[in-house]
């Protein structure tokens, strides 16, 4: 299932039917990937996951997220 480009009602699906608890992998995921086009992809596919279920945002924040996002920002050369 392509969850970037999914209609909402299908992510929210999605995730009454797997748990929130893959959105705690995704983040793992993202953590553990060296490749910046896949960890775009999760990214997005976990920016659709929030949106469609609010209870998604706060699993996101209290994860290794917002510090693998940091750290990937301030790594990132500009010009």
């Amino acid at each position: 299932m392509d969850m970037c480009n999914s209609h909402s009602d299908l992510v929210a699906c999605y995730l009454k039917k797997y748990g929130l608890c893959s959105i705690s992998r995704l983040c793992e995921l993202y953590q553990a990937e060296t490749r910046r086009s896949i960890r775009r992809r999760l990214l997005l596919i976990l920016a659709a996951c929030c949106a469609a279920q609010p209870a998604c945002l706060p699993i996101c924040l209290f994860s290794i997220l917002p510090l693998e996002l940091l750290r990937e920002i301030s790594s990132t050369r500009i010009g």
